[in-house]
């Protein structure tokens, strides 16, 4: 489904947008796979997969990945006006980038272990 899906979007959309909509066809993929996995896990004996806590971690993890993309997305921005968006300044840009989204990233997941899924 998602190689289908991604195909279409690169036939179908301009360009500027092809790759937004094999972002949005992946995401949609693992949500539906996602979805019938939780169901058939459920019916399986002992199946108790602790549904609020699974949620609140993946809620979580996609707040934290949004702000980290609106942060470094806004330093990475500062940095190609400042340095010029030319082959320098666009590497100094995504590595800053790089590691900042990891920083980021990383502190605002991992800052309620309370509500982790994991052990």
């Amino acid at each position: 489904m998602n190689a289908s899906a991604s195909e279409l979007c690169f036939v179908l959309l301009p360009s500027r947008w092809a790759i937004v909509g094999m972002a949005a066809s992946y995401g949609l993929a693992v949500t539906i796979g996602s979805a019938v996995a939780w169901r058939r896990l459920r019916r399986q004996p002992g199946g108790d997969l602790d549904g609020t806590r699974m949620l609140r971690t993946y809620a979580r993890l996609t707040n934290a990945a949004a702000l980290a993309a609106l942060v470094v997305g806004g330093a990475a921005w500062a940095l190609l006006d400042g340095l010029g968006s030319n082959a320098l300044g666009s590497l100094v840009a995504l590595l800053a980038g790089a590691a900042m989204l990891l920083g980021v990233f990383v502190g605002l997941a991992g800052s309620t272990s309370s509500a982790s899924c994991w052990p």
